[in-house]
Formats: C-alpha cells, sequence, structure tokens
C-alpha cells in the first residue's frame, strides 16, 4: 500500500486535533493485517471510491469517545455514552476524512468517499474487508486511536 494514501488521514486526524484543543498526536505502533479488523468499542468507517478504492476506519474507546465530547462540545460528557457522543465521534471522522481528501486530491488523486457508519459496543470484533490492511496507533493525551486502512489502487 502506498504511504501517499495513508499520511494525508493522519495529517488530517493530527491538524484537527491540534486545532481543536491543541492536543498532541504521537504515531505509536504501525501494523499488516490480513483483514481489516476491528475490536475497539467505537468505529468509524468510510469507504473510499475513485483512484484509491477501499475502507478507512476510525477507532477508539469508549473513555476516548467521551474526552473528544468533551473537548468538541466544551461540555462534560455525562452519563452512558449516548446520541451525543456517537454525533461527535462520527462527524470528528467526516472532518478527519474530508481534510485527507482535500489533501489527497492536492496530490493528483481522484477520490470520494462514502457516509461514514458509526458501529459502538462492547467486546466486539468485526471483519470490515478481506483486504491487506495497514494499522495505525495514534497516541494523544485524552487516549488513543487505531485508524485501520484496507485500499488498494
Amino acid at each position: 500500500m502506498n504511504v501517499n494514501y495513508i499520511n494525508p488521514f493522519i495529517s488530517a486526524i493530527k491538524n484537527t486535533l491540534v486545532h481543536l484543543d491543541k492536543i498532541n498526536v504521537n504515531v505509536g505502533k504501525l501494523g499488516v493485517k490480513k483483514h481489516l479488523t476491528i475490536n475497539k468499542n467505537i468505529t468509524v468507517f468510510s469507504g473510499l471510491m475513485g483512484s484509491i478504492k477501499g475502507n478507512v476506519a476510525y477507532s477508539c474507546s469508549l473513555e476516548t469517545g467521551r474526552a473528544l465530547t468533551e473537548l468538541f462540545l466544551d461540555i462534560p460528557s455525562i452519563g452512558e455514552f449516548g446520541e451525543t457522543e456517537i454525533s461527535v465521534v462520527n462527524e470528528l471522522s467526516n472532518i478527519f476524512t474530508t481534510n485527507a481528501l482535500s489533501m489527497l486530491s492536492a496530490n493528483g488523486f481522484s477520490v470520494k468517499a462514502s457516509k461514514s457508519t458509526a458501529i459502538i459496543g462492547i467486546n466486539m470484533m468485526f471483519i470490515l474487508s478481506t483486504v491487506k490492511t495497514i494499522s495505525v496507533l495514534l497516541e494523544t493525551e485524552i487516549g488513543n486511536f487505531e485508524i485501520n486502512f484496507g485500499l488498494e489502487e
């Protein structure tokens, strides 16, 4: 998989979180998976089509999702993880994807994204795609994110 496909997504996340609340993002462990598998509590994925095809999945824990909601809305998150938190995590994922697609376009790639889909659950594991996948761990002070790229030309 071409690193030029992945770097815009990492940059988009870094730029968005720094702009949102000066959150520093460090790239952690990189991995390769046989399939695009997910085992976090919250996953938002978007399908990509055009010169790059496949799926990008953003995953995090419920605690990280709550922290994102507090930052995005500037209010404390209370109670169970609900519709507000789901909406915020989904919207932030849309922002990440839109910014990454702008960067890809500037580099000559013609790519569009499908409407994102959020999946929330505890102790779940699912296979989103059977394409070889690159997994990137992003570490922040509010929690870690796992970004999975099941992409092909």
